[in-house]
C-alpha cells in the first residue's frame, strides 16, 4: 500500500436527538473496524449539517478522543446535499497528500479488508480511475460498472478534474462515471468479493426508511441520469477495464 495515499470518507448524521447516542456508538465501531484494516492514512467523518440535529459532531468528538491519540481522524461539517455539495466539500478537505478516497457507507464497513484494499491498489496500478466493490443487494449495479458510493474508491486527480458530484437524486456516481469513461476510456475496475456480508442497515426508523427508499428508486434515478447525460447503461459498462469484474 506504499504507492498511494488512501483516505476514508464516512458520512454520519442523526436527524433526531434521540438517535444521536446510537448513531455515535455505531460510528465508533465502524471507525475502529476501519482502523483495524490498517489501509488508510486518514479517516474523515462528514456530518452533513442540513441533515443533522446539531448534536452528533460534539458527541462523536468526545468519544473519539482516545482514538485520535494514535490515528488521524478528522470530523468536518458541511452544508448542502449529503450526496452532492456536502460530499464534495468533505473530499476537498483531505490532506493534500491523499490521492485516493474511499467513500464507504457505514452499512458496508465489513467489506473493508486488507485483501480488498490490496486488490484496489492493484487496479489503480493497472490504470483505474475508480474502483467499485460489489456489495450485497447492490451487486447487479456494480458488476455492470455502475459503481456505488456504498463502497467506491475514486482517484482524486481525475475525479476533481470533472468537478465532483453534481446531482441530488441519490445516484451521484453516474455523472463522474460517464465523465471518466468519456475522458479515459476503460478506466472502471470492479471487485467482486466471494463472500458478501449482508449490509448492516441502521436500525433506527430513519435508517431503515432511507435504505428502503434508496433501493426502490435507484434504477429509476440512474435512468434519469444517463438520459440527462445523453448515454446509456451500456456506455458505462463498456468502460470496465479488461480483466474486470475480478473475483476476490
Amino acid at each position: 500500500m506504499n504507492t498511494e495515499k488512501y483516505g476514508l470518507l464516512l458520512r454520519v448524521y442523526s436527524k433526531n436527538k434521540e438517535d444521536v447516542n446510537k448513531t455515535v456508538n455505531r460510528a465508533i465501531k465502524n471507525i475502529q473496524l476501519a482502523i483495524d484494516a490498517n489501509c488508510f492514512s486518514e479517516i474523515l467523518v462528514l456530518i452533513p449539517s442540513d441533515y443533522d440535529c446539531g448534536e452528533t459532531s460534539s458527541q462523536l468528538k468526545s468519544k473519539l478522543s482516545e482514538l485520535n491519540q494514535r490515528y488521524i481522524i478528522n470530523i468536518t461539517s458541511a452544508f448542502g446535499h449529503h450526496s452532492c455539495e456536502a460530499l464534495n466539500r468533505a473530499i476537498e478537505r483531505f490532506h493534500p497528500t491523499i490521492n485516493k478516497v474511499a467513500i464507504v457507507s457505514g452499512k458496508a464497513i465489513p467489506y473493508i479488508t486488507k485483501q480488498t484494499m490490496l486488490a484496489v491498489n492493484e487496479a489503480f496500478k493497472k490504470g483505474a480511475a475508480v474502483v467499485g466493490v460489489a456489495t450485497a443487494e447492490l451487486e447487479k449495479f456494480v458488476l455492470s460498472g455502475r459503481v456505488q458510493n456504498t463502497f467506491a474508491i475514486w482517484s482524486l486527480p481525475e475525479f476533481l478534474l470533472l468537478g465532483g458530484f453534481k446531482t441530488e437524486i441519490g445516484v451521484e456516481e453516474i455523472d463522474p462515471l460517464v465523465g471518466l469513461v468519456q475522458k479515459y476510456g476503460k478506466c472502471i475496475a470492479i471487485l467482486d468479493p466471494e463472500e458478501k456480508p449482508e449490509l448492516n442497515i441502521r436500525k433506527s426508523a430513519d435508517g431503515i426508511t432511507r435504505h428502503n427508499e434508496v433501493m426502490k428508486t435507484k434504477l429509476e434515478c440512474q435512468q434519469i441520469e444517463v438520459d440527462r447525460l445523453g448515454v446509456n447503461f451500456s456506455f458505462i459498462e463498456n468502460g470496465i477495464m479488461n480483466g474486470y469484474p475480478k473475483k476476490i
